[in-house]
């Protein structure tokens, strides 16, 4: 943070944990189109060598998660029929043999 500062930061889809196995930060998202899953990400305060980092972590993939649905996907490039053929020959091309 900086010096004097206030900077409000949010704890959507995110979750701190403790228990006998560790502690540390836990992000979730839920199901996405083609999954029928949640899905979740564990940030071991211990793996990640602080609280601090493990929830740096968590949040960063928090926020490429929510990026990565709003992002419009990709268009579709048409490839000319003369390019597609072309293609198709040379995978159908044997190999030249190697010269010994």
């Amino acid at each position: 943070e900086l010096a004097g500062g206030t900077a409000v930061v949010s704890l959507e889809g995110l979750q701190n944990w403790s228990d006998d196995k560790g502690a540390g930060w836990r992000t979730m998202r839920k199901a996405v189109a083609g999954k029928n899953k949640s899905e979740s990400r564990w940030f071991g305060a211990n793996s990640w060598g602080s609280w601090r980092m493990a929830f740096l972590l968590a949040r960063l993939q928090h926020q490429v998660w929510q990026r990565a649905a709003q992002a419009p996907a990709p268009a579709a490039v048409p490839v000319a029929p003369e390019a597609a053929e072309a293609v198709c020959q040379a995978a159908e091309a044997k190999p030249p043999e190697a010269e010994q």
